[in-house]
């Protein structure tokens, strides 16, 4: 950070001033007041069992015996990702107005946003394909239609589709961190240190570290569902494949995928963007539905807030879900 980076934290009297956060998204915070954790059972990750077939039971007649059978099973791993920032400031420039404290609290807000919507971006689309170093994320889990729970909402070959997802939170579904550890973003205030400007350079700063080692298991793929190729231009319009009376409008397939659960275990909710949000509010008053609602909830730090639910399912904002997706087929 430099000279004219701080002045831009400054009012006209020399004071830290409050920073307007346009680049805050929605959906971290309401999520993580779902989303359970619990420490993986690996060092960078979690182990689980999970039944690939049940034995096979017969009848049989009087001095009679039956073939031997067993069950099947397998072995699943979920791995983690660390999420890394670093803040250096030129000690200089702090002690400039005297406010320093103020000032890099308004600093490390920048870098916890960030943080936090990194988080949103895996959980999203997390691809451990594509970079080893991240987890899965609830769109590569749900790539295809092949996969047994995705619903196809009738949207065409362009980028122009967006997707809901539906997720069973629970034992079976949960955040993970390094076992030994703290879930959640570990903030470290190193003080003052020299730090390497160019090969010829030094400079005392400020430094700060921000990490946060997390990933997700899904012990069961059940407990997750997507409604893919959700057309924006038809959900704006409500028309086509959108349209109040068509079978592949949301509202019948977000009943769909609550169905595809595999039992009431767990808390259900829905993970949309503000775009779907919006239109399944303006779908209630088209229908004057009763089974779209709002509803009061609760963030991981205890605080209410109201939110829209559909058959008492609570939906909860993604920002980071696209408007842009191609087609799943």
């Amino acid at each position: 950070m430099n000279l004219a980076d701080l002045t831009k934290y400054m009012d006209p009297n020399g004071g830290v001033t409050p920073v307007v956060e346009l680049l805050a998204q929605r959906g971290t915070k309401e999520l993580l007041g779902y989303l359970g954790w619990q420490p993986g059972n690996l060092p960078t990750g979690h182990e689980w069992g999970v039944r690939t077939a049940l034995p096979t039971a017969y009848t049989r007649a009087y001095n009679d015996g039956v073939e031997l059978s067993k069950a099947g099973n397998a072995r699943q791993t979920e791995g983690m990702a660390i999420i890394e920032a670093w803040s250096e400031v030129d000690a200089a420039e702090i002690k400039l107005n005297g406010q320093s404290s103020a000032f890099l609290a308004q600093e490390n807000l920048a870098f916890l946003q960030t943080m936090e919507q990194k988080f949103q971006q895996l959980f999203y689309a997390g691809n451990t394909s594509s970079d080893s170093t991240e987890f899965n994320g609830v769109k590569t889990r749900t790539s295809t239609l092949a996969s047994g729970n995705v619903i196809d909402a009738g949207g065409d070959n362009a980028s122009t589709n967006t997707s809901i997802f539906l997720m069973s939170l629970g034992d079976d579904f949960f955040g993970i961190y390094p076992k030994g550890s703290m879930a959640g973003v570990d903030h470290k205030d190193l003080g003052e240190q020299i730090i390497e400007v160019s090969a010829t350079k030094r400079m005392l700063a400020r430094v700060t570290q921000f990490t946060w080692n997390c990933g997700l298991a899904l012990r069961d793929w059940r407990r997750l569902v997507r409604i893919a190729n959700i057309k924006v231009a038809d959900l704006r319009a409500r028309t086509t494949t959108q349209a109040l009376t068509a079978s592949t409008n949301i509202l019948y397939a977000m009943s769909d995928a609550i169905q595809m659960l595999p039992d009431s275990n767990g808390t259900n909710v829905f993970g949309a963007n503000r775009t779907v949000i919006a239109s399944l509010a303006k779908m209630g008053l088209d229908k004057s539905q009763n089974v779209l609602s709002v509803e009061n909830g609760l963030t991981q730090f205890g605080r209410p807030f109201q939110q829209v639910s559909f058959l008492g399912v609570p939906i909860v904002p993604m920002d980071r879900i696209l408007n842009t997706e191609g087609k799943v087929s």
